[in-house]
């Protein structure tokens, strides 16, 4: 529109056509702005072939800045690149878990959890930093063991353990704040060569000495687990000091320490599978690995992507595993959380929303009372079968301790995450609630036949005030609810839980801020699959939906290039009418298409697209067509 032809132009400035398709950028562009994804009018193919390494590292034909723009995720670590094209990290920060002291220790009230990754190669273990209380078990009830300084003693594991490879059936417990797996050691000097040179799990290896203190004790735990604590035991000939260190071997293979008080300034801490140092050994930061239990985060965008953290789910496992674990700071008393089912094969399983309620959703009034004493359960018909964790359930468990499950049934009373995911399970509030003090547990169907439990003024073990007002609600459908009328003033643990244990890359669910409307949204609802439904990200303004469609523009979204919204959706081609030019764009575009890419136009059924285009895209146009649309 300058009045000069095009090709003249083009004859004086052939950078104005980077691509040297013969049409001006411009006008491609204001044809096809989905082919300037970040918006500098600039073609993307032109940028890319400057600088391909740089601009799109994994060759897809897109920026890897509109790639981490549309899925974040593709860029965990927030410094621009894609994790695809990232090599894994050269530094052992991430594989060995160990650590070693020589001039302070940083570990004092905090605890680890080492789960192993199943990898035959390093990284052996997922790695997470949380503080002592949340993985110390009380030992006072424990065996003392009778060691001197420098002494080993040989200890019988309650369970096969898995470790280095192999599988033990015991352990030396060493007095200098170690265990070590086929042969005893005393090593009292802490050095990598030492720590490295068998398999071992050093909780604490220092020179300690338990004659002048404190005692080593072992037991087992919940679930089986065998715990070693070394407590209060002091450094060798340094008088006043005092170390608390405990170790906890869990059946499944996972590795928890913790340190409640420390006074020792130099020290070894983490895991050997023997063999020597390693080659590539780095120390790892063991105090500032990712947290076990998600934290809140400031307010901005922490980290440096663009995109708000409140349009973000920070830590990535938010929005997939719908449990969360309260510390006396329960935030949802008159609140109904529903977790309906996604159908899809990996995590989310569930989409989780909450609703404020006034009132029991379903009036436990005539339904049958469940007779529990305290940590007691009982096999309940559930009246069909109910859809859940891949299997189909006509019974449940209702357990005096807050919650049901599937399995043989469980009696655990305590607030530990750990625990929890070892049963195929849905919580109310999983904690130490004793029916047998008072208050009572209902069971009844309501309406289309749903299995509801109730307990109804629960107290908590030994506890006077904050009695548990709840309810379970299960549906044929494989929808569940759970809601509460009362705070509880404890620690517990809400959610559901497929048994397997801690799922890698767990977090919490925020449950109060899940959602003020519990709408049945399908997977689709989440176009860019980055966990935050469409609607969230539109009012947030996170996501541009110009021609208010519900859709963010980002995803196909008719106005998302700052135009208004063409006549009709099925004119793929943007010419203001839809007839065979549009048909024959279609049949060309015919099958798989990328996100974003100019193909992606034809991706018209579902009205979010699915990537393929097919058949229901081309009855769209066919429909068009008929309807006229464009057409004078």
């Amino acid at each position: 529109g300058d009045g000069m032809l095009d090709s003249c132009f083009l004859a004086a400035n052939p950078e104005a056509d980077c691509d040297g398709d013969g049409m001006l950028d411009s006008c491609f562009l204001a044809a096809n702005p989905e082919a300037d994804c970040d918006g500098d009018s600039l073609l993307d193919v032109c940028q890319i072939a400057a600088d391909p390494a740089m601009l799109d590292c994994d060759g897809d034909g897109m920026l890897d800045a509109c790639m981490i723009a549309a899925n974040p995720a593709s860029d965990c670590d927030g410094n621009g690149v894609l994790d695809a094209c990232e090599s894994p990290p050269v530094s052992g920060d991430s594989w060995w878990m160990t650590e070693q002291f020589g001039s302070g220790v940083d570990l004092e009230g905090l605890g680890i959890r080492l789960t192993p990754t199943g990898n035959p190669s390093p990284p052996l273990w997922q790695l997470c930093t949380t503080l002592s209380g949340d993985v110390w078990l009380d030992p006072s009830t424990h065996t003392p063991l009778q060691l001197s300084d420098d002494q080993a003693v040989l200890q019988s594991l309650p369970f096969p353990f898995e470790f280095a490879g192999q599988t033990w059936s015991d352990v030396y417990v060493c007095s200098n704040g170690y265990l070590t797996f086929g042969t005893a050691d005393t090593t009292y000097t802490e050095t990598l060569a030492a720590h490295f040179d068998r398999p071992r799990i050093s909780g604490f290896f220092d020179d300690l000495d338990p004659r002048d203190g404190g005692q080593v004790l072992v037991g087992t735990g919940p679930a089986g687990s065998f715990v070693v604590t070394w407590q209060g035991i002091p450094e060798y000939s340094v008088p006043g000091t005092s170390n608390t260190v405990q170790v906890i071997l869990h059946p499944n293979g996972a590795i928890e320490m913790s340190w409640p008080s420390l006074t020792a300034t130099t020290a070894i801490v983490g895991p050997s599978i023997g063999g020597g140092v390693p080659s590539d050994f780095v120390l790892t930061d063991l105090s500032n690995a990712w947290d076990c239990v998600a934290r809140a985060v400031a307010a901005g965008d922490c980290n440096g992507n663009g995109l708000p953290d409140a349009c973000e789910i920070d830590p990535v496992g938010d929005p997939f595993w719908g449990v969360e674990h309260f510390t006396g700071d329960f935030d949802l008393d008159g609140t109904l959380v529903r977790w309906q089912p996604t159908g899809t094969v990996d995590p989310p399983y569930w989409q989780v929303c909450s609703d404020a309620i006034t009132a029991w959703p379903i009036d436990p009034t005539g339904h049958s009372q469940v007779y529990l004493s305290d940590d007691d359960f009982m096999a309940w018909p559930l009246g069909f079968a109910f859809p859940f964790a891949g299997g189909s359930h006509v019974n449940a468990n209702i357990g005096s301790n807050g919650y049901i499950d599937f399995g043989l049934g469980d009696t655990s009373y305590e607030s530990s995450l750990y625990i929890f995911f070892q049963e195929l399970r849905i919580a109310g509030f999983m904690a130490d609630l004793d029916p047998s003090a008072g208050g009572q547990v209902l069971a009844g169907n309501g309406p289309a036949g749903s299995f509801v439990v109730t307990w109804l003024d629960v107290p908590l073990y030994h506890q006077t005030g904050g009695d548990v007002d709840m309810q379970i609600l299960l549906h044929p459908d494989g929808v569940f609810e759970i809601a509460w009328l009362s705070g509880i003033p404890a620690e517990g643990v809400v959610g559901v839980s497929w048994g397997d244990g801690i799922p890698y890359g767990f977090a919490q669910t925020d449950l109060s801020a899940s959602g003020a409307d519990c709408e049945l949204t399908q997977p689709l609802d989440d176009c860019n699959y980055n966990g935050i439904l469409d609607g969230i990200e539109i009012a947030l303004g996170c996501e541009l939906d110009v021609d208010l469609d519900g859709i963010p523009d980002s995803c196909g979204g008719y106005g998302g290039y700052g135009g208004m919204a063409p006549i009709c959706a099925s004119d793929v081609t943007r010419d203001g009418s839809v007839d065979v030019h549009d048909l024959l764009r279609v049949l060309l575009a015919w099958g798989d298409v990328k996100f974003a890419s100019p193909d992606a136009r034809c991706d018209l059924s579902p009205a979010k697209g699915d990537l393929r285009v097919d058949l229901a895209d081309l009855l769209e146009v066919l429909v068009g067509m008929q309807e006229g649309c464009g057409q004078p």
